[in-house]
């Protein structure tokens, strides 16, 4: 059976080969970009794409698309690639997995604590229950699938699936019963901006409960930013993108993927190179402290030129440490201010991006005994 794969995008956007069709999601809101859109038909939720995101096309196609064949869903930053050679997956490819597997899924994410623990750093912990408790009402027998992937550490940061087409009108049977039922008790409509897409954010603890109640093994794959080469502007984007909705592990996770996938991005000191170097060390330094518990600005701090231009800042004093000069008196409040300690120090002279900027190396000892005399640790 054919294959469609369709691109979620709110932009233009160039799908990377044959089998690939944008579908433009939340279109009820937005310019129409000449694509198939998300709100056509009497059963859409088009309008509501602030809330669900991505959600709203998968809707759509479950309610409204006629077509038979196996479907898949994708964003336009992220494309299933084959394992031997990353190039994007093709549909005769897709075919051949969904043969012998009815799901295709991204490769799952290892997190420090569990995927319960690691929703409610990042969001709100009412709204999963209010989903517990949706699909404890209308699904009991699937209850012990819930509570078994809420206990592990590995899961999706992704709605990105293909699935045999009884697989997917399943699926979404399943998902949207429950989303809607817990959407009685749910109000986005009060939250803050980055975190309104809450359906969209629980979907992705649903997808492995659902392929685990109905015992369905999925096919994991990787995904690759890009179909012809990796721009670091873009994927820049959309880690900025990524931490706007606090999800600093998978963040970092995409920078480190890209810069092994592509070390031409950061072999030339080009700017956008050096600002993926800096975003990835930004990326770590932050996950550090989130885990210690420490008050900082990298842990506080959700934009990523806000905290690139902190790293910078910092920086700049441990240059003039080097050489030997004494900081003013605003910059030792910065550091104290900004939550400064002895990790980030050690992290940056260890890391040290002096050849890249063109800059003295770091001198470690002479910032650590001008660091330890103002009491800055």
């Amino acid at each position: 059976m054919a294959t469609t794969v369709f691109v979620m995008t709110d932009k233009d956007v160039s799908p990377p080969q044959r089998g690939y069709v944008p579908l433009q999601v939340g279109a009820a809101l937005g310019e129409d970009l000449g694509y198939l859109r998300d709100d056509g038909g009497s059963d859409q939720i088009s309008e509501l794409y602030s809330f669900f995101g991505p959600l709203t096309g998968i809707y759509w196609l479950w309610k409204n698309y006629p077509g038979q064949e196996n479907i898949g869903i994708c964003s336009p930053d992220e494309y299933f690639t084959e394992d031997v050679n990353g190039r994007v997956l093709s549909e005769e490819g897709y075919e051949q997995i969904l043969k012998e597997s009815p799901v295709i899924c991204k490769e799952p994410l290892i997190c420090p604590g569990s995927c319960k623990e690691t929703y409610e750093q990042e969001h709100y912990a009412k709204d999963l229950e209010a989903v517990g408790r949706s699909l404890a009402g209308l699904y009991p027998e699937d209850v012990w699938a819930w509570n078994e992937v809420l206990k592990e550490k590995r899961r999706q940061d992704s709605n990105a699936c293909v699935m045999r087409r009884v697989c997917f009108e399943d699926y979404c049977e399943w998902m949207f019963r429950i989303l809607i039922e817990a959407g009685q008790t749910i109000d986005p409509g009060r939250y803050e901006e980055e975190q309104r897409g809450v359906y969209g954010f629980l979907s992705k603890i649903l997808l492995p409960v659902w392929m685990r109640a109905r015992g369905v093994r999925a096919f994991y794959l990787p995904m690759t930013t890009s179909s012809e080469g990796t721009d670091a502007g873009g994927v820049l984007d959309e880690i900025r993108r990524i931490l706007e909705g606090h999800e600093t592990q998978r963040a970092w996770d995409l920078c480190r993927e890209v810069m092994e996938k592509d070390p031409e991005l950061i072999r030339s000191s080009t700017e956008e190179g050096n600002n993926l170097v800096i975003a990835e060390q930004v990326l770590y330094l932050k996950q550090l402290d989130e885990k210690d518990g420490h008050d900082s600005l990298w842990s506080q701090g959700w934009d990523l030129d806000t905290l690139m231009d902190h790293y910078r800042n910092i920086y700049s004093m441990m240059q003039l440490l080097s050489t030997g000069e004494e900081l003013g008196e605003y910059e030792v409040e910065y550091l104290r201010q900004s939550g400064f300690n002895a990790m980030t120090a050690d992290m940056m002279v260890r890391n040290d991006p002096a050849d890249r900027l063109k800059k003295p190396p770091l001198k470690g000892d002479e910032i650590v005994m001008y660091l330890a005399k103002y009491n800055l640790f």
